[in-house]
């Protein structure tokens, strides 16, 4: 874990489990959020049988591309783990429940519902990968952006992490053909699509560098011209302080 990540890991324990869980997933300290659950489990608590779940598909991926399992014993039972999550998670009832606010305009989605809902959608996108079902994951993920862009403003913000680079990092996913990579993971127009996703959060956070990682990952394989790619870079490591490795924008495992 790099001195970023230990720095939000001790913020994250000193404002709870919900709150250190959700930090593990964004860093991708998958390992520490299996032993937490392993110490106390989750019950019925839809983030942390979220958190679990994409740490069990990070083990059932074993390091391999996130569409790949790692095959043997170990992987296939940690995925079906991580089924038994989403399971928990019963995300079939996702409409919208209005919370009334008393001022004009529509009112925002109930977080408690809008939670459940987010997780249910992201773990099951994460799942849908190793399924092969990359169509099926940018769909769960598109409806996890429109939800959390339909709660109320808070701050702190009231899900971890902007889903867009969730949804941006399976569209760049599907837009290489790499060696082993199966055709049925491609979609059309994914590059400009996924550029289009992480400008788009950078719109509500701007500088945010995962996001400006994804624009520049998105301008190198449309062909971007290098010094554009580069400009874009820079401002993602500027953006965390200086640090080479700002921005990693797979969301899955390496989140």
């Amino acid at each position: 874990m790099s001195g970023r990540q230990n720095t939000a890991g001790l913020h994250a324990a000193a404002l709870g489990r919900t709150a250190f869980l959700t930090t593990l997933v964004r860093f991708g300290e998958h390992a520490k959020v299996r032993a937490t659950v392993a110490a106390v489990p989750c019950r019925a608590d839809p983030v942390c049988l979220y958190a679990h779940g994409l740490a069990l598909a990070a083990e059932a991926s074993g390091g391999k591309a996130p569409w790949q399992l790692s095959g043997g014993a170990r992987g296939e039972a940690a995925l079906a783990t991580a089924r038994a999550s989403l399971r928990q998670l019963d995300n079939s009832s996702c409409d919208c429940i209005h919370a009334p606010t008393g001022k004009p305009g529509p009112p925002p989605c109930a977080w408690d519902n809008a939670a459940r809902c987010i997780a249910g959608w992201t773990l099951r996108a994460r799942i849908a990968l190793l399924d092969g079902d990359v169509d099926g994951a940018v769909g769960l993920l598109q409806r996890a952006v429109e939800r959390e862009a339909g709660l109320a403003y808070d701050e702190p913000p009231p899900w971890h992490y902007p889903t867009r680079h969730c949804l941006g990092a399976v569209l760049l996913l599907a837009a290489h053909r790499v060696r082993g990579h199966p055709q049925s993971l491609r979609v059309e127009g994914a590059v400009p699509r996924a550029e289009a996703v992480f400008r788009a959060d950078l719109e509500v956070w701007p500088e945010n560098p995962w996001s400006l990682a994804g624009v520049a990952a998105a301008m190198q394989a449309r062909g971007a011209r290098l010094e554009e790619v580069e400009a874009v870079q820079g401002r993602a490591r500027a953006s965390w302080g200086g640090d080479p490795a700002a921005g990693d924008a797979d969301a899955f495992d390496s989140p």
